[in-house]
């Protein structure tokens, strides 16, 4: 009976538990305008219609001040006169950890 308490606890847990996504990071080329390499996290490329978003990583060939990666979620309309927007960005550290200097920007 022990057994079978413990058990549905841990499945419980885990059923329960925060749930990480990992992003996929696909190589897509290197930056016109920035030195660097551009990766798009193909789990986050999303499509409705005419529209469509997903996540782009630049990764600085050197940093830009304390920054070493920008994170970019881009808003795309796919019609004939196709517009963009940003919707979000966020500058990181070499350790992947927030650059919050660069984000106060």
């Amino acid at each position: 009976m022990k057994r079978k308490t413990v058990c549905f606890a841990l499945l419980f847990l885990t059923l329960v538990s925060n749930t990480a996504f990992a992003a996929n990071w696909v190589y897509y080329g290197r930056s016109a305008i920035v030195r660097g390499n551009v990766f798009i996290d193909s789990d986050s490329v999303y499509k409705n219609g005419d529209n469509a978003s997903y996540w782009q990583l630049l990764v600085y060939d050197k940093p830009i001040g304390t920054a070493a990666k920008l994170t970019t979620k881009y808003e795309v309309i796919l019609a004939p006169a196709r517009k963009y927007r940003i919707a979000d960005s966020r500058y990181y550290l070499a350790n992947n950890q927030e650059d919050k200097e660069m984000n106060e920007w």
